[in-house]
């Protein structure tokens, strides 16, 4: 077994093909600015592709903001990878 895959609820994960997956999924929101609407709109859009098959490896969507205000906001897309 490689270190990529991993078990979750008795199906084998790929995790390195399902994060290309869900980059490809990204690309759609690429540009817009981080709001905490968008980070919804991106985690609908995310369960609405997992409950399809497309992925299974669980995951978190979350908005970053610094709080000096040096850097932008951003919204990250956790995997547990570790399942």
């Amino acid at each position: 077994m490689s270190e990529e895959h991993h078990y979750f609820y008795g199906k084998p994960i790929l995790v390195h093909e399902e994060q290309e997956r869900i980059q490809e999924l990204m690309q759609h929101f690429k540009g817009k600015p981080a709001t905490e609407e968008l980070r919804c709109q991106i985690y609908d859009m995310l369960t609405e592709e997992r409950a399809k098959g497309l992925f299974s490896v669980p995951f978190k969507v979350v908005l970053r903001n610094d709080t000096s205000g040096a850097y932008s906001p951003y919204i990250e897309v956790i995997l547990d990878s570790k399942v």
